[in-house]
């Protein structure tokens, strides 16, 4: 467990460092670049935003996401995956989560979401539907067992 812990930190880092655009390039050349490029602006709030992830790296981090829950209590998280839901039949709880695999598609992880107000189960898409959601991470206890997921989640 610690192991995977430990690559998931590593890519985490190697992101980092790879991301850093230009060494030479100082904050004076940054806001003078005179580019004609549009930029879209973001308008997301998301604390942490797994869209702008290829594949490896947001498996990893919703990995380290449920591996480390203390670390993500209270973000805001936007994700992109497909639903899947279960149905508990003893206690008739339906159950939907953001569901995204790794690289090769042979393992996946994701994360459970609660849409924001009380919405009847026909207000959630259908299991396997792509979905981009946003929501606040937190954790909660069902019997002896803690779940994290995203609460008042809304679909984009």
């Amino acid at each position: 467990m610690k192991a995977l812990s430990l690559i998931t930190a590593i890519c985490i880092l190697l992101l980092m460092v790879c991301g850093c655009g230009d060494p030479n390039q100082t904050e004076g050349d940054i806001s003078s670049n005179n580019s004609t490029e549009s930029v879209v602006e973001d308008t997301s709030i998301a604390d942490i935003d797994l869209t702008t992830l290829n594949s490896t790296m947001v498996y990893s981090q919703v990995y380290d996401i449920v591996s480390n829950p203390d670390r993500y209590l209270g973000k805001t998280i936007k994700m992109r995956g497909n639903v899947g839901v279960y149905h508990d039949t003893a206690t008739d709880i339906y159950y939907y989560a953001c569901i995204i695999p790794d690289a090769t598609a042979c393992c996946q992880q994701g994360i459970e979401f609660l849409l924001k107000g009380d919405p009847s189960n026909d207000k959630y898409p259908a299991t396997g539907t792509e979905i981009t959601i946003e929501g606040v991470f937190e954790t909660y206890q069902e019997g002896d067992q803690t779940y994290p997921r995203l609460k008042n989640a809304e679909l984009l």
